[in-house]
């Protein structure tokens, strides 16, 4: 199973936070909103938000939030999840100031791994390989982008299902798109007294959407598309869509 997220970072090891852990443990097992779509041989799912605390502390690395949430799921009777994500630069992703939101994954490590390991950094944009593979596993696309300014940057991974024996087949690969575009936050209703009527962030949504739509593009031109399976997962705040 493969578990698309949004996540901030609650605390680091030189940093008393306000929340103790078994505090946030039972926050996480409080909100655990995800959808799930079946298909080959796992589930992919849409994490819509988690926030359980935010400090102007500026951290980066989400490892606390992400093993903090793993083991309250485990404890609650879940999975046993392992977890990959990029770090963002500080306060450069938007979300209240410190929190350093960004997608990462949450997946079984029984069933799947990230083919052929290789994270990018912050600023890496990753691209479509001859394979088809990507230059970065995971990496983030174009993040340097003005259309990303102040917003969670797209993660882009290809996954490998593991056989019976163990086994890893180059055929048997999949590639997923984990994106959260700008909030819509202000928005008014469509039937709403706002008139006219308001549309938050539509122009960055309209610009995010193409980028990755291009890259998706660039991905199922290449040679040999058949032996990959492209998914996509999106979550966003807001009354319309754009």
């Amino acid at each position: 199973m493969i578990m698309v997220l949004q996540t901030t970072q609650v605390s680091s090891p030189s940093f008393q936070n306000p929340l103790t852990v078994s505090a946030r443990a039972h926050a996480i097992r409080a909100v655990l909103p995800f959808h799930c779509i079946t298909t080959h041989a796992a589930s992919l799912c849409l994490w819509s938000d988690l926030t359980v605390t935010l400090t102007s502390y500026p951290v980066v690395a989400a490892n606390l939030t992400l093993t903090t949430l793993t083991a309250a799921i485990s404890a609650a009777g879940g999975p046993n999840y392992a977890f990959t994500d990029i770090v963002p630069v500080d306060d450069k992703d938007g979300g209240q100031p410190g929190g350093n939101i960004r997608v990462a994954y949450l997946y079984k490590p029984s069933l799947i791994q990230l083919y052929k390991l290789n994270p990018g950094g912050s600023l890496d944009a990753n691209e479509v390989l001859n394979g088809p593979t990507l230059k970065y596993n995971p990496g983030r696309i174009d993040p340097s982008n003005p259309a990303w300014t102040a917003s969670r940057k797209p993660l882009v991974a290809e996954w490998a299902v593991i056989g019976q024996k163990g086994y890893v087949k180059r055929d048997d690969t999949f590639f997923t798109v984990n994106v959260h575009f700008g909030s819509k936050g202000g928005s008014s209703s469509l039937h709403g007294d706002a008139r006219p009527l308001v549309n938050g962030g539509v122009n960055d949504r309209l610009a995010q959407s193409q980028i990755t739509a291009n890259f998706v593009k660039v991905r199922f031109q290449h040679p040999n598309t058949q032996n990959g399976k492209m998914m996509r997962g999106e979550s966003g705040g807001g009354s319309l869509a754009a």
